[in-house]
């Protein structure tokens, strides 16, 4: 409501456009996860391969900046300097 009296609409529409694609993705996630599960077969060749690991290591990065972001915050107040 905000954001409409300030006329910040491209702003907002950037919002709802995230928004409708987080909700397309999670929604996908999930209709995967209720999918009947794989063979023994399958999980045995679908393990740790280098785009997994790859996006293993960029969820936890994005969690821990998440959770701990003032140590990128203070780096990037000195590199601005």
């Amino acid at each position: 409501a905000t954001s409409v009296q300030a006329g910040l609409w491209p702003l907002l529409a950037s919002v709802v456009v995230g928004s409708g694609i987080g909700l397309y993705y999670y929604l996908k996630v999930v209709l995967t996860m209720l999918e009947p599960g794989l063979s023994t077969e399958k999980r045995a060749r679908a393990g740790v391969n280098p785009v997994n690991a790859t996006l293993i290591a960029l969820a936890f990065l994005t969690l821990a900046l998440g959770v701990f972001p003032e140590p990128l915050m203070e780096l990037l107040k000195i590199v601005e300097k």
